[in-house]
């Protein structure tokens, strides 16, 4: 007989998993993830900024930190030289 145990963290955020554009490749995060990470598996090069893409008012910056971020399903995001993006000083 088996017992069930109700799912550990890790088991839980594996489950809520969604599929998201950053540069324009798909990539698939945890909903629950960290800036770093989403630098990590975009592969944002050196003095490049990661932007959250946003249909109305300025795309929002995403730090490169152990921060917590949540993610939406097909959210996009695109990274740009840190030297264009001004206000990111």
């Amino acid at each position: 007989m088996q017992h069930s145990h109700p799912p550990t963290k890790t088991e839980t955020m594996e489950k809520h998993r969604v599929e998201i554009f950053i540069d324009n490749e798909s990539h698939i995060s945890p909903h629950h993830t960290t800036g770093s990470a989403l630098y990590t598996l975009g592969k944002v090069r050196t003095n490049y900024e990661l932007l959250a893409e946003r249909k109305r008012g300025d795309d929002v910056p995403v730090p490169n930190s152990t921060a917590p971020v949540s993610v939406r399903e097909h959210e996009r995001f695109h990274s740009v030289p840190i030297d264009l993006n001004p206000g990111a000083h």
